[in-house]
């Protein structure tokens, strides 16, 4: 077995946090590796030299920019929506106005019909 140098306060954050999920040092130290190896890469980038830094910002500038594609995205998709739904509108109403104005003439040529037969 071998062991790692933590300065105090580094030990005492790790005893809490293990505390927290119920586990001893030794078996959250495995936990947090499991973690670790698992996490998709994809997702945040660790950094490559040990003084980079990942800060909350960058995570959060990324993730600003995400859900602002994602908003622009949809704000199209609803415009074409929106664009659709005015487009059948219009042809079902200039279709009623043409089929009113037909039964309109196929009304009148009937009653004249039934007019002249009296």
């Amino acid at each position: 077995m071998k062991s790692v140098k933590l300065d105090d306060d580094m030990h005492e954050r790790l005893i809490k946090l293990a505390a927290k999920h119920d586990k001893g040092i030794r078996e959250f130290v495995r936990f947090m590796i499991q973690y670790f190896e698992t996490i998709d890469q994809s997702i945040i980038s660790l950094p490559e030299k040990e003084n980079e830094q990942i800060t909350t910002q960058e995570v959060d500038k990324d993730a600003q920019l995400e859900v602002i594609t994602l908003l622009t995205q949809l704000r199209e998709e609803v415009g074409n929506i929106h664009s659709d739904v005015k487009r059948g509108f219009k042809l079902v109403t200039e279709n009623q106005q043409d089929y009113t104005e037909a039964a309109k003439k196929g009304f009148s040529v009937i009653a004249d019909s039934i007019k002249k037969s009296h």
